[in-house]
């Protein structure tokens, strides 16, 4: 009987060590479970932040190729000869402009200088002249002052009938005075003559200079315009390229005046030297 017992309760025994192991597997298989669940969430999350990279660079490649497609009508591939020398005749013609409106304010320069000395001769002439035809004036005025008073003297003699002799040098003294009279109008009237040349010249000059000035105005304005239109575009250009290269795959190589040289390299070739483009601005 004690032996049976003894054999019963080892089987219980046995019982609940299998019971125990059991529970101990369970708890193995949950908790390999739980790492799973955990591995797979990291795997999720990871395929997540790869597709939003994905997403980034699919937006950046849309964005390159859309301001692409905008400057498209104004790209050209050229060698490095080709590229060479189109920036060599872009530094020479910008030169050559440089050069002609230089030579041009100096050419206005040099004109309003000599229209201004000619005016100023012009003026002290003028001047001369005027005070030449007060002077004239006033001898005028005292030969008819002497010629009323020969007329006098002449009719005081007739009256008096003193000489014959002396009438006749009164009337001698006349006709001198009529003649230097007749000469004094004549030389105003040739004076007020040039007078109103003089004048004229002085006008036309002025005018002549003022419209010289308004030209050179609008010269400096155009140039002005010109330098600003230039600026804006220049900085078009630089802000597009430098977006571009903020994007990747695109390296500034040279940028002259209105043209850019640009070098868009490949990612699939580390030893590729790239496809360089010639970048030309619109015209204004």
């Amino acid at each position: 009987m004690a032996a049976e017992g003894n054999s019963e309760l080892d089987g219980i025994e046995r019982i609940f060590q299998d019971i125990r192991n059991h529970s101990q597997n369970v708890d193995k298989n949950l908790e390999i479970l739980n790492i799973g669940d955990v591995n797979h969430e990291l795997q999720l999350q990871k395929h997540k932040n790869h597709l939003a990279s994905l997403k980034t660079i699919l937006i950046r490649l849309q964005t390159q190729s859309r301001f692409l497609e905008m400057a498209r009508e104004n790209w050209s591939s050229a060698s490095d000869l080709e590229m060479t020398e189109h920036q060599s005749n872009v530094r020479s013609e910008n030169k050559q402009d440089k050069v002609m409106i230089e030579e041009l304010e100096t050419q206005i320069d040099d004109m309003a200088e000599t229209l201004s000395t000619k005016h100023k001769i012009l003026k002290e002439k003028l001047d001369l002249l005027e005070n030449r035809l007060v002077s004239t004036k006033d001898k005028r005025k005292n030969f008819e002052m002497l010629k009323e008073k020969l007329e006098e003297m002449g009719n005081k003699v007739q009256e008096k009938e003193n000489s014959h002799g002396s009438l006749e040098d009164v009337k001698a003294k006349q006709a001198e005075t009529e003649l230097a009279i007749q000469q004094c109008t004549a030389a105003i009237s040739g004076l007020e003559h040039c007078k109103g040349l003089l004048k004229g010249e002085v006008s036309r000059l002025e005018e002549f200079v003022k419209e010289r000035e308004e030209e050179l105005k609008r010269q400096t304005e155009m140039t002005k315009d010109h330098d600003e239109q230039e600026r804006k575009r220049r900085q078009w250009l630089t802000d597009v390229v430098e977006l571009h290269s903020r994007l990747g795959g695109v390296s500034v190589q040279s940028l002259h005046g209105d043209c850019v040289v640009l070098e868009i390299r490949s990612d699939e070739h580390i030893e590729d030297q790239g496809v360089r483009l010639l970048v030309e601005l619109p015209p204004p």
